[in-house]
């Protein structure tokens, strides 16, 4: 039995409701984006939630809502992936980068305090792989220099850290609902925000974008349903594993298929078309699922932290009283490709780069030895729901054998 590094999970009736909706004309427009906005700001406990397109659609949305510019400047954590510092650049904004703690692999608050100048006019808190970054130190921080903060909860929904959930804590947070995501819709996102005014603006701003076709949407779900397959564990051994492993015999460790973040993927093509009534009926079943899903996730990971502990170093809370939903499941390891390609070796697939020391990337000359850390030895091995007790335990075997060589 070989195991996916992730499981994709494809929308439920969503065939159904995407032929039901192309006979009704009410595939693109209609009154479920409403309904998905308001159960979706209910749940995370926001005054207001915007459909949008896109994950990185909603950070650029909050920064022109904001009305930042050349005179502005916004921190961004060195360790993230590199949409991020691309859409501020791209938008003319200057911007700082600043550490990671090693425990969240989020922002440092301590670094932020240093960082902070006169021009500083937002600051973007992300929860990394589903775990909350030290939040709580860092809004008494930003508020203190007046400051908004800017949530990147692409892949955090559901988590929370204390009794609140992430994405309501700063000014505007923006959600990702990619396949891959919490919420798969095929694409798009959420924008939940405190602020009536910046909330009217991005929603001017997210209007102004045009519809995606019937055509479009009907590929989306060849694409959902193509993914989900080959990810499921039966048809991944018999047929995706043989491929990857033939890969990693012509490509070397560091370039197998799927390694994590390519050039290709930094670009805006494709994410600025307007949500559907047809997406917002998908994320409305989802999220009443949502928090049974993340529950099995968090299961699974407090297996693998029983099983691997004191063999490898874990992402973990800053908090015990923080609750991460292990979108990805995190272990840093000296030597990462080699204990990789050992576990492909023994069947786990595991994914790597997703995130990048974005200071490297983008050559600013500095250096932040966290991020430089986290892109070297981070590792994410499966954890999806599905995976049974012995699988868990298989798995974290195969990792100890891996890890000690």
């Amino acid at each position: 039995m070989a195991f996916p590094r992730q499981k994709i999970l494809h929308p439920q009736n969503s065939w159904r409701n995407f032929f039901l909706g192309l006979l009704k004309g009410r595939l693109i427009d209609g009154e479920k984006i409403g309904e998905f906005e308001r159960a979706f700001a209910g749940f995370i406990g926001a005054r207001d939630a915007i459909a949008i397109p896109s994950g990185r659609a909603g950070l650029k949305f909050i920064l022109e809502g904001l009305r930042l510019d050349q005179d502005s400047e916004v921190i961004a954590p060195a360790y993230t992936y590199p949409i991020v510092p691309f859409i501020i650049k791209s938008m003319g904004i200057p911007m700082k980068f600043v550490d990671i703690e090693p425990v969240s692999l989020g922002l440092d608050p301590e670094k932020l305090k240093q960082a902070v100048s006169k021009k500083t006019k937002a600051v973007i808190a992300t929860h990394l792989f589903g775990a909350p970054c030290d939040i709580r130190k860092i809004l008494p921080i930003a508020k203190e220099n007046n400051v908004d903060v800017i949530e990147d909860c692409a892949h955090s929904c559901g988590a929370s850290a204390g009794e609140t959930k992430t994405g309501a804590f700063g000014r505007a947070a923006y959600f990702s609902f990619e396949t891959s995501k919490c919420i798969n819709t095929l694409g798009g996102g959420m924008i939940t925000t405190t602020d009536k005014e910046l909330g009217q603006r991005i929603r001017s701003l997210r209007d102004q974008g045009h519809s995606p076709t019937a055509g479009k949407i009907f590929k989306r779900l060849l694409k959902s349903g193509f993914e989900a397959s080959v990810t499921y564990p039966p048809f991944f051994s018999l047929f995706v594993y043989p491929l990857l492993r033939i890969a990693s015999f012509m490509k070397g460790p560091k370039d197998v298929v799927g390694a994590g973040y390519v050039g290709s993927d930094i670009t805006m093509r494709g994410r600025l078309e307007k949500y559907t009534n047809f997406q917002a009926g998908l994320g409305l079943e989802q999220l009443r699922s949502l928090t049974e899903i993340n529950d099995k996730r968090i299961k699974n990971a407090a297996m693998l932290m029983n099983e691997l502990e004191g063999a490898v170093s874990f992402q973990r809370p800053v908090s015990s009283e923080d609750r991460p939903n292990y979108l990805l499941f995190t272990i840093l390891v000296p030597g990462m490709e080699d204990v990789a390609l050992r576990l492909l070796k023994a069947g786990v697939d595991t994914k790597r780069y997703y995130m990048r020391d974005c200071s490297a990337l983008y050559g600013t000359g500095e250096e932040f030895p966290n991020a430089a850390r986290a892109e070297r030895e981070a590792l994410h091995i499966p954890s999806y729901p599905g995976l049974s007790r012995s699988d868990i335990e298989e798995i974290a075997a195969r990792v100890k054998r891996a890890v000690h060589g």
